[in-house]
């Protein structure tokens, strides 16, 4: 969708076939894009892009693990100062995966929908209509709009030491949006021209909309700090800082878009004022895919948080001999705020930006038109447009921004292993060109003790798609969906939502005894004079 805002109308080719509608990462429409030979119109590529970038955000979050006392390093992802106060004082996750699909648009029907259909590399699902649609759409006057995010998070590990916190981050991430995407722009681009009932209607839209999509891999470091024990209070401050090595990157956003489609021949585009970039990996002239270079852009990013703890009871001297002899102290409840992917990714490798001031144009003929390359396509907008088949790209460089977001988090720990979170997710744009993050507020409560955890997270997504998920965790690992009910044909399919990850993890207070976790100071003098003085490595030890 990289010219939806400056010629969303003019995209007009098919592609051969959508091996799967739903991939496993965003980037992956980028792959797509590389090696299938556009012909016809592009609805369906249109179809398969919004399923993947227009997205939940619930899962994203993995609420039934992220905010646990065993999430360890995991739970810098939604709070950087949380690590701090984590059971564990050391916590190395091997791997962790997460991803989900979900949108207001576009749907596959009930009685057509297989989840085994996304493992079939020549996957084929049923057709409908004139244009042998795979999907179904909600036809109705709201914009459509979502968030994806896929991430993989390597090898990474955590340190704690009394009031400090160390930790590193490694992974790999891809995220998009789509924001206030018109509903007669969207049905124009799934259901063709040839929509008689939005046919010779003039559409004037004054009111922004965009759609953007990164991928990249990442390192980085998070430290959380206690700054302020008082009584049975305390206070905790941390910061993940990142370097993205961005993979691929597209973005267009749109001030203004006045058209007329007349027929399923002929349009008119009275204003579009907008912006758009591109950086992908293939070779423009034959859109073939090329692996070279990996990265076309870098970046920074960041997220800052604070964490109040209120504590069972007051706090404990650590005569630091081990630090597996660290006191672990329960809270009552716990308060967290945190600011989330503060930052963007610069790309200026077969880099394209490209911009349009109040143009216009009239284009009979469009139906005929093949585009077949992304340099071919770019120099027909730009021709119709601008006179000029290069007048539209204005620099070989752009930036995207991450998908900011401020996060509050509360848990309350009200009775022995018993807990209930509550979650909420506000999207912040920090900059014109970014990937917008959608809104989240959730409810979870759980079962946890040291080898088992359950939680059963209630969502609300953007404010109106409700949602109740399962997670569970057997010492070092983990499984859970915020959308179960995506793996089966329940109801119409939208998307979909599933995380795992394994561990290990070494708690406070347990140094190789039997002893409670919450240890006291008389407890660590003991461990001192006992042989199994030093920490017993073990997968999920996490309490």
């Amino acid at each position: 969708m990289l010219e939806t805002g400056i010629a969303i109308f003019t995209m007009r080719h098919r592609y051969k076939q959508l091996n799967t509608l739903l991939v496993l990462s965003v980037s992956n429409i980028y792959n797509f894009m590389m090696r299938c030979k556009p012909k016809g119109n592009l609805n369906s590529l249109f179809t398969g892009i919004l399923l993947v970038m227009a997205a939940s955000a619930s899962a994203q979050e993995m609420l039934g693990i992220m905010n646990t006392n065993s999430a360890g390093i995991s739970s810098a992802l939604i709070n950087p100062a949380s690590t701090v106060t984590s059971r564990n004082y050391l916590d190395i996750n091997l791997l962790t995966f997460d991803i989900f699909e979900e949108n207001n648009y576009l749907y596959l029907h009930d009685t057509a929908y297989r989840f085994s259909r996304f493992f079939d590399k020549n996957a084929e699902f049923p057709v409908h209509g004139e244009n042998d649609q795979s999907t179904y759409d909600y036809y109705t006057t709201s914009n459509k709009q979502g968030y994806a995010n896929v991430r993989i998070m390597g090898p990474s590990a955590m340190l704690v030491r009394d009031r400090h916190a160390f930790g590193l981050i490694t992974g790999a991430r891809a995220v998009a949006s789509v924001s206030k995407l018109p509903y007669d722009v969207a049905k124009f681009l799934y259901d063709d021209f040839d929509f008689v009932p939005q046919q010779d209607i003039n559409y004037i839209h004054n009111d922004f909309f965009s759609g953007a999509g990164l991928s990249w891999a990442e390192i980085g470091g998070n430290y959380s700090y206690i700054f302020k024990r008082d009584g049975f209070s305390q206070w905790s401050a941390g910061v993940n800082l990142r370097y993205l090595a961005g993979h691929a990157g597209a973005f267009t956003s749109v001030d203004k878009f006045d058209y007329i489609v007349y027929d399923l021949d002929t349009l008119q585009v009275n204003h579009v004022t907008g912006e758009a970039g591109v950086s992908l990996p293939l070779d423009y002239e034959t859109n073939d895919y090329t692996g070279r270079p990996l990265f076309r852009g870098k970046g920074i990013g960041m997220d800052i948080g604070v964490v109040y703890e209120r504590k069972v009871k007051g706090y404990q001297n650590w005569d630091k001999q081990s630090l597996c002899s660290q006191p672990y102290t329960p809270y009552l409840y716990r308060i967290g705020v945190s600011i989330l992917d503060i930052g963007r990714i610069r790309f200026n490798r077969n880099a394209y930006f490209m911009t349009m001031d109040d143009a216009s144009t009239f284009w009979p003929g469009i139906s005929a038109l093949d585009f077949t390359t992304m340099n071919n396509f770019t120099g027909e907008i730009s021709y119709h447009f601008l006179g000029d088949s290069t007048a539209v790209i204005a620099d070989n460089s752009f930036k995207v921004g991450l998908p900011t977001a401020l996060s509050l988090q509360a848990d309350y720990n009200f009775y022995k292993n018993w807990y209930i979170n509550s979650t909420a997710i506000f999207p912040v744009k920090m900059s014109r060109n970014v990937v917008v993050r959608e809104s989240l507020i959730s409810v979870t409560p759980r079962y946890e003790t040291k080898n088992f955890a359950v939680s059963l997270p209630i969502s609300l997504f953007n404010y109106y798609d409700p949602r109740v998920g399962i997670a569970l965790r057997y010492r070092g690992f983990f499984i859970g969906s915020e959308n179960p009910a995506g793996f089966f044909s329940f109801s119409d399919f939208t998307g979909l939502d599933f995380y795992m990850g394994i561990r290990i993890s070494l708690a406070k207070g347990d140094c190789g005894t039997s002893s409670p976790a919450d240890c006291t100071i008389e407890e660590s003098s003991k461990f001192r004079k006992q042989k199994a003085g030093r920490p017993k490595m073990g997968l999920g030890i996490s309490q």
